[in-house]
């Protein structure tokens, strides 16, 4: 009984000294007065990976973007992926980096379209090489906050198989 009446009188406190913010003496401003560029129309996300075992996978992805309508939104991304693959003898280890430019247009509330220019450093048997390609592909974003997609490489030679798949975030 002694701990709900502490809890009640803390919970009184803060309510009363809680400020109120209902209410402005400044005129509303309209989208124009506000002019193009608005911080309320940034986005920022990306893709996480974890994948523990034999194979060792982990990933992270973010982006920046700008919400330039409702429906239509670019930025940029990097990418940084570490793979170790232990078999008998010594374990083969990668490391992936890059960056990209994407631009996204919201088809329907939930689905979604995306193309991304990307480039990434990956290994081969010269050491290391850039490799570049468009991709294509679309998603499913149920609510803001969390979305899931496919791209598809259009270069042959891009390194990475296609589709692929990817989940993330945006805030």
């Amino acid at each position: 009984m002694k701990l709900y009446t502490i809890y009640l009188q803390a919970a009184s406190l803060l309510w009363v000294f809680a400020p109120v913010f209902g209410q402005s003496d400044e005129p509303a401003r309209t989208e124009k007065d506000r002019g193009f560029f608005q911080s309320d129309r940034i986005i920022k996300g990306g893709n996480v990976g974890l994948w523990l075992g034999t194979t060792t996978f982990i990933q992270a992805s973010p982006f920046v973007g700008y919400r330039f309508t409702d429906k239509f939104t670019a930025g940029v991304g990097g990418e940084c992926t570490y793979i170790r693959q232990r078999t008998t003898g010594t374990p083969d280890e990668w490391a992936i980096y890059g960056g990209n430019l994407f631009a996204r247009y919201q088809v329907l509330n939930t689905l979604f379209l995306q193309g991304e220019y990307n480039a990434i450093s990956f290994p081969d048997q010269s050491g290391r090489s850039w490799y570049e390609s468009p991709l294509v592909g679309g998603g499913y974003m149920p609510g803001k906050g969390m979305y899931i997609m496919g791209m598809w490489a259009l270069n042959r030679n891009y390194p990475i198989p296609s589709p692929m798949l990817r989940m993330g975030f945006v805030f």
